[in-house]
């Protein structure tokens, strides 16, 4: 963290709490690991909750009903169910 980033982890945080998905969900993903490696102090719930918190409607809530136990499980639903939205209207914001 030092090296590349020195700004405090509760800036980091506040950003991190504000990150929304606004474009595909590969871009929010990245976006999201990039931010969330810089506040170490997060537990596996908390960063689950933050992440899922950030997705598009209704992906949000495809993914929160699978109850993903980690951010890795969280991912790879996001993956999963983004391929059963319906094609004929604009999934994300």
């Amino acid at each position: 963290m030092e090296r590349f980033d020195w700004r405090d982890p509760e800036q980091h945080f506040v950003e991190l709490t504000r990150l929304k998905q606004t474009g595909s969900p590969e871009t929010y993903i990245a976006d999201f690991l990039r931010v969330s490696v810089m506040v170490p102090y997060l537990s596996t719930a908390q960063r689950v909750y933050m992440y899922v918190e950030g997705l598009a409607k209704p992906l949000r809530g495809l993914v929160r009903s699978t109850r993903p136990a980690t951010l890795q499980d969280a991912i790879s639903r996001t993956r999963d169910l983004q391929d059963i939205l319906p094609r004929t209207r604009t999934p994300y914001p």
